[in-house]
């Protein structure tokens, strides 16, 4: 009887001994997994945090990017738009000057000034085109560059051409004389245009005329 005592009590206890160890573990790994928990909330919230910033980081470096490229976009639009003005200006000046056919007033003083003025004006609207397309040219796509820079050319040609006319053969029609004025107009009134033409249709590009924005 002492011995199923004994046993019982060692029963007793054991059991409890064997309950006070799993409450000891349970609380232990309770603890655990509330801590791992906690770090995980912690890295979570951190992690959080450094992706807001770097998402308004994103955000902030991207609206400055929007602004410049907005920017850019108002003032090539507005160099073209001036660029193509004074072009025309070149062709309409520089087909007055190399026409073959001028109206006489009568007075040959007065015949005189007249194509002292569109040697003026021709020469002038060349200037102000090539000086405001020299410094402006950044904001020209590439490809509308090089027409550009052929228009440029060929205006100058034209020009050259009628200087050097004028000086050789002053006011006289010789059939050589007529025949430069003659290709200078073709030139002016045939080249010239088509490269306009050229430059018409990469503006519109530019500036998405053809698709209305």
């Amino acid at each position: 009887m002492e011995i199923i005592k004994d046993l019982g009590i060692i029963t007793i206890i054991g059991g409890l001994i064997a309950f006070i160890i799993r409450s000891f573990i349970g609380k232990y790994f309770d603890q655990k997994a509330k801590n791992f928990e906690l770090e995980l909330n912690n890295k979570s919230e951190l992690y959080k945090s450094e992706l807001e910033k770097q998402l308004q980081k994103y955000k902030s470096d991207l609206d400055i990017h929007l602004t410049k490229a907005s920017r850019f976009h108002e003032k090539r639009l507005d160099t073209i738009s001036d660029l193509y003005k004074l072009i025309v200006d070149v062709r309409i000046n520089l087909a007055n000057l190399t026409s073959t056919f001028v109206m006489s007033t009568g007075n040959e003083e007065k015949d005189a000034e007249l194509k002292e003025q569109r040697k003026i004006d021709a020469g002038k609207s060349y200037d102000e085109f090539r000086d405001y397309y020299d410094k402006k040219r950044i904001f020209v796509p590439i490809n509308t560059c090089e027409l550009i820079d052929k228009l440029k050319s060929e205006s100058f040609s034209v020009l050259s051409d009628y200087h050097f006319r004028e000086r050789v053969y002053g006011n006289s029609y010789t059939d050589f004389s007529r025949e430069i004025l003659k290709e200078m107009n073709e030139r002016t009134n045939k080249t010239i245009p088509s490269i306009l033409k050229q430059l018409e249709s990469d503006f519109r590009k530019t500036v998405d005329v053809e698709n209305g924005k």
